[in-house]
């Protein structure tokens, strides 16, 4: 199990991250920082597929995560090479170490997502994957849609205020994440029925990619650059007062 993942999963990503944080930083580009994130994932998923002795619980879970990462990884380095550069990262691109932890952080995330792929083996259907796998539909129907509306109103309109974004944006302030969280619950759960023992600690793949979208690079950076461009509008207090983080009613 842990042997495994060290030679199918921390060997290619660090490999993957390391090169990613070098082109970045001597060429002083974002263009290979979202691309690196989804490969990451791919590698890994098709790694197991290849060289594990997984059966088809395995490749499901690949082709899901592949559904995932060509769709997000696709979407990310297309509004990059429009953008030009993210302003995310204007402030630690220039220092080598500041830049670093951004990429050690990736590296890790992207390792403690995936880690359900240990228990997967030969499949036998249970009700779970089938839940699993209709809360990763459901999640990544409303990530690519966010993406989707958020970007086509950015494009008509670059100086488009968040209270003022089409669709799904105009009843969340985070839509894009609600459906990251919702793919990767779906596909732990997917991984359920594989799971016994100390196998279940596997499950820190969703409540970590839940701490990291609310509480470390996600929403906080986005609120950050928000507060600092609308914090004294009305409209922006207006829409913080009536509008939901994550989930209507919820958060």
């Amino acid at each position: 199990m842990w042997s495994d993942f060290l030679l199918y999963a921390v060997v290619p990503v660090v490999g993957i991250n390391l090169v990613g944080y070098l082109m970045g930083y001597f060429l002083q580009t974002d263009k290979f920082t979202d691309a690196s994130y989804s490969l990451s994932f791919l590698a890994v998923v098709w790694t197991y597929v290849l060289l594990s002795d997984g059966g088809m619980e395995l490749l499901i879970y690949a082709i899901l995560v592949s559904v995932w990462a060509v769709r997000l990884g696709g979407f990310l380095l297309y509004r990059i090479m429009e953008m030009g550069k993210d302003d995310r990262f204007d402030e630690m691109r220039s220092g080598a170490w500041s830049f670093a932890k951004f990429w050690i952080l990736q590296t890790i995330s992207v390792l403690i997502i995936v880690s359900p792929i240990m228990v997967l083996g030969d499949m036998q259907w249970h009700a779970m994957h089938y839940i699993g796998i209709a809360v990763f539909a459901m999640g990544w129907i409303i990530e690519a849609s966010a993406d989707a509306q958020k970007f086509s109103a950015k494009k008509k309109n670059k100086s488009v205020k968040p209270w003022n974004l089409p669709g799904l944006w105009k009843h969340l302030r985070y839509p894009n994440y609600t459906g990251e969280i919702m793919v990767w619950i779906g596909l732990a759960m997917y991984c359920i029925p594989s799971m016994s023992g100390i196998q279940y600690l596997v499950l820190v793949s969703p409540l970590w990619i839940i701490t990291l979208l609310v509480g470390i690079s996600g929403i906080p950076l986005t609120r950050e650059s928000r507060k600092e461009r609308y914090g004294d509008l009305p409209e922006y207090q207006k829409y913080l007062e009536h509008t939901d983080r994550l989930f209507p009613s919820v958060y």
